[in-house]
């Protein structure tokens, strides 16, 4: 008689499965396969968290989360990302394609690739000569197709030197620049440096393991060794100074600058020396007038929100004054936002109308009066503020014709 088995513990798969072990290969070889199909087709396999642990191939791809429309706006709503094959030609990040715009129409689940996008990025307005120093004058940011190498700031292209001759309308790509400068021969603490003391390498784009913070030898010429640089090393920031009589040269108005003006690269001196001091100068706005050769001291300066809207840059300054008391207790200050209403009407009725003008800045605030009387008897006079205020310069011409006939009310800016 034949023994009785058990299968208790067992069920028929597991009983097939321990029998034919090659029927397991088999059975994971066709799950893979389907899976690499998936891939191939770009379905959304990340969303699955049980198949994160799974060998696939390639990496994420940036795709279309719905039908894109040429000369859309790309922003992250509009991209998703699939597990699959690598590919040179196709986004890898969301970040990239922020603020992109797309040239073609990119379907539902398409990866994108990056002839398919543009960017503003900076270009040449006009021919530059080799050896050119370029300034702001020179560049500008144009739509174009995207570069990953490609600067996006003109003021990261300012004081560069071409190498090349660049024609005009061509984007500038980081890779040109990808040098380092160092040191011939070692360089001693207290050494000022002497363009015969370096030398400029080609290190190649993306190779920044051992690159040096200065680009072109005009950065580092006159500035002084804090510590000891050896024979062929990369020069830091961290190993050199300005030279006293070299700082006195930065902070200087290039030419002369009105009161409530947005500093720019283009009004400053433009030693190579001065980028770090001058750089505590720039986005911020001038509290008097500056003439030609001025020192342009901080404290002389105002400060405005980065995400004004819009910028300094097409405001108008107008002055007016106000009763302290309205003006939030005698509380406002210079860089508030605030939105402003003209009234016109009387106390003791309805106003007929109100002019608004939403995210003012206030430039200036100063007291004119300090609440003296007029005679014996009399009672002091109200204490008035004399307030400078940047309005969009579409509003001008509105605001200068209300503002005689109207009651100034300031509120708090709302979003």
């Amino acid at each position: 008689m034949k023994p009785i088995q058990s299968h208790d513990n067992e069920g028929c798969l597991g009983n097939l499965l321990r029998r034919h072990p090659r029927f397991l290969i088999l059975l994971l070889a066709i799950v893979y396969a389907f899976l690499l199909i998936c891939v191939a087709a770009n379905m959304p396999l990340h969303k699955v968290k049980l198949l994160n642990w799974l060998p696939l191939p390639g990496q994420g791809q940036v795709i279309a989360s719905h039908d894109l429309e040429a000369g859309r706006e790309l922003t992250l709503d509009d991209l998703d990302v699939a597990q699959s094959f690598r590919r040179p030609d196709v986004f890898e990040d969301t970040a990239q394609l922020v603020n992109a715009y797309t040239t073609q129409v990119i379907g539902k689940g398409q990866p994108i690739a990056y002839d398919q996008v543009a960017r503003y990025q900076v270009v040449t307005k006009q021919k530059l000569d080799a050896g050119h120093t370029m300034t702001a004058d020179d560049l500008e940011l144009g739509l174009t197709p995207y570069r990953t190498q490609a600067y996006t700031d003109i003021g990261e292209v300012t004081g560069l030197r071409t190498r090349q001759p660049i024609t005009q309308g061509v984007v500038i790509l980081s890779s040109e620049f990808a040098y380092h400068v160092v040191a011939k021969d070692g360089l001693d603490p207290g050494a000022t440096i002497a363009k015969a003391d370096v030398a400029e390498v080609f290190v190649g784009e993306g190779k920044d393991k051992n690159k040096g913070d200065f680009v072109d030898t005009a950065q580092v010429v006159g500035l002084v060794v804090s510590g000891t640089i050896k024979s062929g090393q990369p020069i830091l920031k961290n190993q050199v100074q300005i030279a006293t009589q070299e700082l006195e040269r930065c902070g200087i108005a290039k030419r002369a600058l009105p009161a409530y003006h947005q500093i720019i690269t283009d009004d400053l001196e433009t030693a190579q020396v001065c980028s770090s001091v001058n750089e505590g100068l720039l986005e911020r706005y001038t509290l008097k007038p500056y003439e030609e050769g001025e020192a342009i001291a901080q404290e002389d300066l105002g400060r405005f929100p980065s995400d004004l809207n819009p910028p300094l840059a097409q405001r108008v300054a107008i002055p007016f004054t106000v009763p302290a008391a309205t003006a939030f207790g005698g509380q406002l200050k210079t860089g508030d936002v605030v939105d402003i209403f003209l009234v016109q009407g009387s106390e003791d009725v309805t106003p007929t109308s109100v002019l608004p003008i939403t995210h003012a800045l206030i430039l200036s605030v100063t007291e004119t009066g300090a609440g003296e009387s007029d005679g014996e008897g009399a009672p002091p006079q109200e204490s008035r503020l004399l307030i400078v205020v940047a309005i969009p310069k579409a509003k001008e011409q509105e605001f200068v014709r209300w503002l005689p006939f109207s009651e100034v009310v300031l509120s708090v800016a709302t979003d």
